[in-house]
Formats: structure tokens, C-alpha cells, sequence
């Protein structure tokens, strides 16, 4: 006959097994449903032009993407191109380009808002440099296809429940401790809630950091023109990331600050391309 701190054991453990599974359910289903993710979350999309799909196929190719077809092209406001799902889950991917691949004059740049125009006015020369070349844009979906050929996702996906576990865990152990006084106890789970917290920043920017560059690496190896886009994509992020510090970024804001915590530097990620070309 089951005790009732039995029941309470396990009971703890079906509520901690619920809430790990429904973070892994939360981190999953944007993936497992992209078409819909996407179109509830990227306002004001653009017409995708014929030349992108084609660049999309013929990349797909040269990376061996199998089901090509199952990849939604879109292309939304702002300078962040993103991904989710995969051509072998039931519903495909989508691949999200941002709309700063088809600015082709200063007046495309201006229009879009993104940046201040006081902001172009004081840098005159800035505006050419944040026009890509037709490499760069290639060498940007590819990256992006690389990490959909990676499954980056999935690693992504699991980091957050599993340290959900390893914390519950910990505060189990701490509860068996024969600690005298309240204050120890409190402390002593303090303690166990920032090392965890500490943990999974460091594991979430590592593994950000070597999915980031992995992908980086398979798309500028394709072949060289790649590397010409890779190279003028890290040097154009650059003058993003400055404008974004010194305050000139109006929209999208917010993309710029998880990229600028969460992204490797640009800097490594420029040093190891040109390790490739060694």
C-alpha cells in the first residue's frame, strides 16, 4: 500500500515530467507547425521574387536538401533571416529572408525605416556598403539552409527541459540535506537556481555559437563566390551592429539585442572563415 509521501513523490515527479514536456511541446511546435508560426508572427511580408526561389532550389541542390519542395520562401521587414522545421517533418519548412536582400539603393534603405535617415545623413558613405551584392544573398540563404540540413533544432529544442530536470533534480537533493536552519536551506537553493540559471546561459550561447559557425563554415565552402558573400555578410553586420550600439536601428531593435548577447562575435565568426581559406 502506497504512503501518502509515496503519493507526494510521485506526484512531484508527474508534475516535473509535465512541465519539462510542455517546455519541450512550447520549444517544438513553432517547428512542427512553421506555416502557421510564421504567418502569425512575421507582419507585412513581401513578394518573394522568382530569382530567390531559384537561388533557394539551386542551393538546396548543392547542399543535397532532399524535398526541397517542402520549403516556404518568405521574405519580411527587417534584416534578420531566420528558419523552422525541416523538408522531413510532415508539414516542411519555412525559410525566412529578410527584405534588406532586395535593397539595391540608398532610397530602398531609407523607405524601409530600419535605419535612422539622420543616422545615413551623418555617414554618408554607409549606405553603399549596406547594399549586398548578389554573393551575399546567396551566401544568406545558404546559411540558413544549412542550419535546416543540420536540424538545429532539435538540440535548441531540448536545452531548456533538460535543465528544468537537472534544477528539480538538484532541489530534491537539496530537501534530503540535513540543514539546521531555514536561512541554510534558502541559501542553499538561491545557490542551486543562479548555478543553474549560470549552466544554461552557458550552454544555450555555446551551442548558439557552434551551430552559428558550423553553418557559416558549410555555406561559405560551397564554393568561392560563396566566400566573397560570406566575407561582405560579417563586414555588412558590422556596420549593423555599430549603428545598433550607437543607437541608429529604429525597428527590430530587439532582433539586434539577442543577436548582439546570444550570436558569437562577429569577429570570430570572420576569423574562422578565413581559417577555411588557409
Amino acid at each position: 500500500i502506497l504512503t501518502v509521501v509515496d503519493l507526494s513523490n510521485r506526484m512531484k515527479k508527474v508534475i516535473i515530467g509535465v512541465i519539462a514536456s510542455g517546455i519541450l511541446a512550447f520549444e517544438s511546435v513553432p517547428h512542427l507547425f512553421p506555416h502557421s508560426t510564421a504567418s502569425t508572427f512575421m507582419l507585412n511580408s513581401k513578394t518573394v521574387k522568382p530569382e530567390t526561389l531559384e537561388s533557394v532550389q539551386t542551393i538546396c541542390r548543392k547542399l543535397d536538401i532532399d524535398e526541397s519542395n517542402k520549403i516556404e520562401v518568405t521574405v519580411g521587414e527587417g534584416f534578420a533571416a531566420g528558419n523552422l522545421g525541416s523538408t522531413w517533418l510532415p508539414n516542411g519548412a519555412v525559410l525566412s529572408l529578410p527584405l534588406t536582400m532586395y535593397f539595391s539603393t540608398k532610397d530602398d534603405l531609407e523607405r524601409s525605416g530600419i535605419i535612422r535617415k539622420s543616422y545615413l545623413c551623418r555617414h554618408p558613405d554607409l549606405s553603399d556598403k549596406l547594399i549586398p551584392s548578389s554573393n551575399c544573398n546567396k551566401f544568406r540563404i545558404a546559411r540558413e539552409l544549412a542550419h535546416l540540413k543540420s536540424n538545429d533544432f532539435l538540440l535548441s529544442a531540448a536545452i531548456l527541459p533538460t535543465f528544468c530536470l537537472i534544477a528539480c533534480g538538484a532541489f530534491a537533493l537539496s530537501n534530503r540535506l540535513k540543514l539546521q536552519t531555514k536561512s541554510l536551506l534558502a541559501l542553499n537553493k538561491g545557490l542551486i537556481a543562479v548555478g543553474t540559471m549560470c549552466a544554461y546561459h552557458i550552454v544555450t550561447t555555446s551551442v548558439t555559437s557552434w551551430q552559428v559557425c558550423r553553418a557559416d563554415r558549410i555555406a561559405a565552402s560551397i564554393d568561392p563566390t560563396f566566400m566573397s558573400g560570406a566575407m561582405e555578410f560579417m563586414r555588412m553586420n558590422q556596420l549593423w551592429e555599430k549603428a545598433f550600439l550607437d543607437g541608429a536601428i529604429s525597428e527590430a531593435s530587439i532582433t539586434m539585442l539577442m543577436g548582439y548577447f546570444w550570436f558569437p562575435p562577429l569577429k570570430l565568426r570572420i576569423r574562422r572563415l578565413l581559417n577555411l581559406q588557409i
